[in-house]
């Protein structure tokens, strides 16, 4: 993975000086919000969310009524689909002064903190365009665009699709979203290769991003025997599967028992994972281990 320490650390400060901006005053701690929580499939399944997915779903489907998509390949160039604006019946807008109704929202405003200045309807056709780039049948999910953008882990369905299109996906950021989201979306391939190229472990190293969006970074393969020591050290991993994380959770524990939480999500932290605390709840400085 590549290490921009200056660049996370700026990155990080202007995250939280334009969240303060936006008014969006967040207490974020992995534990400390009393809020009532969600598991995180259903964080991403919330009403935004679901509706730019539906958008993007309608987007596609024209691109592919017209002709512009052919057997899955975009046979024009992705700038002329951005002129396409559809109604909520997916007929294209004539009149183009509607587009000034275009809203924004919270994808938006996540967004905006790594400089990609979209509205609902442009990520929608980012969406579009970018599924058919990494091969999809159809959009990238709007959660995955998202934490590609962030450069969070995010345990997709389509990995081995970014990973295989990775140049085409990061080439299309870097062009019509943001540096620093094409940036980010490198990173969070290399994350993804690092899960699937080392299949015989179970466990990962991980740190929390305190940054727009939340969610894990992934790091370094672990052996069991490492995860539990790394849990005991007051440090975070992910594991492939729920009982997997509880297991290594439950060995860290000084009562060999674990914690479970659902993942601790908001508006502006959607994509922040669920987890097990080694018992008692503070022990091992409240390490998480995540699946």
């Amino acid at each position: 993975m590549k290490k921009k320490p200056t660049r996370k650390i700026l990155s990080i400060i202007l995250c939280t000086l334009m969240l303060l901006n936006f008014g969006i005053i967040s207490t974020y701690a992995q534990d400390n919000l009393n809020d009532t929580k969600t598991d995180f499939t259903e964080s991403i399944d919330n009403e935004e969310l679901k509706a730019i997915d539906e958008l993007a779903q309608r987007y596609y489907d024209y691109y592919v009524k017209e002709g512009y998509i052919e057997n899955g390949q975009l046979i024009v160039e992705a700038d002329e689909l951005r002129n396409i604006i559809l109604d909520e019946d997916g007929n294209l807008i004539e009149d183009q002064v509607q587009i000034e109704s275009i809203s924004l929202g919270q994808v938006s405003t996540i967004l905006r903190n790594f400089g990609a200045y979209l509205t609902t309807t442009q990520v929608a056709q980012e969406c579009a365009i970018l599924g058919t780039l990494a091969g999809l049948d159809g959009p990238m999910p709007v959660g995955d665009f998202l934490a590609l953008c962030v450069g969070v882990f995010f345990v997709a369905d389509h990995i081995s699709n970014y990973i295989n299109h990775e140049t085409a996906i990061v080439s299309e950021i870097r062009e019509n979203v943001s540096d620093e989201c094409a940036d980010n979306a490198e990173d969070h391939v290399t994350q993804d290769k690092i899960v699937r190229n080392n299949r015989d472990y179970d466990h990962f190293a991980c740190t929390l991003n305190y940054g727009a969006g939340g969610g894990i970074i992934i790091q370094r393969p672990l052996t069991r025997a490492n995860a539990v020591t790394r849990l005991k050290a007051g440090d975070d991993v992910w594991s492939r599967s729920p009982s997997l994380a509880e297991s290594i959770a439950m060995s860290a524990s000084s009562l060999n028992s674990a914690v479970h939480h659902s993942a601790h999500d908001t508006d502006d932290y959607p994509m922040n994972r669920p987890h097990y605390h080694p018992a008692p709840h503070n022990y091992g400085d409240n390490s998480h281990s995540f699946y």
